[in-house]
């Protein structure tokens, strides 16, 4: 009798087995990879608009300086799918003791007694239909802009002997 040379059923069946249990475990690993890929993609896009969104504060706060409040909206498509919330806040610095000494280096301490009005802007991205932030908060600062008859002449081009 001659016996016939080949893989029993048994054989092929593990074989199928264990090829199943690579193949749902690389497909499970590629679609986490994905979503993650997805995820950072996101983030990145909603960064990119936060960013944008302070340098809008920023520009509208050199014509006219910002009301304390919170606003909020929706960005134009392609990121219509994202929200966007600004918190406007009052924040102030101490000035330190010896600013009538360092009022020639910086346009904060040329103020006199009075302190700079500062507002905190954070800005806080949100998917349209979600309450979990896609990113941490971005936060920057505004300043109130001088006027430059306020300003020492060292800061306005000129000396400080012109001054006297």
């Amino acid at each position: 009798m001659s016996r016939r040379r080949g893989f029993t059923l048994l054989e092929v069946m593990v074989a199928v087995f264990v090829f199943a249990i690579i193949m749902g475990t690389l497909l499970t690993l590629v679609q986490q990879n994905l979503a993650r890929l997805g995820r950072a993609r996101l983030e990145t896009e909603a960064a990119r608009l936060a960013e944008e969104h302070i340098r809008e504060l920023q520009q509208a706060a050199s014509d006219e300086f910002p009301e304390v409040g919170t606003d909020e909206g929706t960005f134009e498509p392609p990121n219509d799918g994202l929200r966007w919330v600004s918190t406007i806040e009052p924040y102030s610095v101490a000035l330190p003791v010896d600013k009538e000494e360092r009022a020639g280096s910086s346009s904060v301490f040329a103020l006199g007694d009075s302190e700079p009005s500062l507002r905190r802007v954070i800005v806080r991205i949100f998917p349209e239909d979600g309450e979990t932030e896609l990113i941490d908060p971005f936060v920057t600062f505004l300043v109130t802009p001088l006027e430059p008859d306020n300003l020492p002449n060292s800061l306005r081009g000129g000396t400080d002997e012109d001054e006297r």
